[in-house]
């Protein structure tokens, strides 16, 4: 059986919202996505400011810290989700995280992220998590206030939420471990 391989998606058209409280992380995302000609760009200290600009405009994908304040990355993203949001609740989030411990990667996928990456950045790490989480085709679901996405691993097979969490939690700390070398 041979692999799939899906079409990049072409970042330059896309629209990315960087929610994140501190100024050098923001800096440093942003000339990343310019660096993959990504133009339209909006930033938002925390998850508050980011709700607010949803408001007003629609990214393609969103990029979220996790341990932010006033209103951090779990709050952002389950207020995020409620189907009141109607099809803004179903953006795309990517949160990125220096805490990737397995009890974070739960929380994140639990409060309905897509993908999780670890800090400090590795831009060719961030860019495959940023073009997976652009090409998942999974349907979101109603699930009581919230919409839910199904939980796969990345091979696309499904799997019991316990097995991602797992699964997620190695992608994470094989990110960290990646991305060690930046910070030595």
């Amino acid at each position: 059986m041979t692999k799939k391989t899906r079409k990049p998606v072409d970042l330059a058209a896309q629209r990315m919202l960087i929610i994140d409280d501190n100024e050098s992380a923001q800096r440093i995302i942003k000339a990343i996505l310019r660096s993959w000609n990504v133009q339209n760009i909006r930033i938002a200290s925390d998850g508050a400011e980011g709700l607010e600009i949803l408001k007003s405009w629609t990214p393609n994908l969103i990029i979220t810290d996790w341990s932010m304040g006033p209103m951090n990355g779990e709050t952002f993203v389950t207020r995020l989700r409620n189907v009141k949001n109607g099809d803004l609740g179903k953006t795309p989030v990517l949160v990125v995280t220096g805490h990737s411990s397995g009890p974070v990667v739960k929380s994140a996928l639990n409060a309905g992220a897509n993908q999780i990456v670890a800090k400090p950045l590795e831009p060719n790490l961030l860019l495959s998590r940023i073009q997976w989480t652009l090409q998942d085709r999974r349907a979101f679901t109603q699930s009581g206030d919230r919409f839910v996405l199904p939980t796969i691993i990345h091979n696309g097979t499904s799997a019991s939420h316990s097995s991602a969490v797992n699964k997620a939690h190695e992608d994470v700390s094989e990110d960290v471990e990646k991305a060690a070398w930046l910070i030595d």
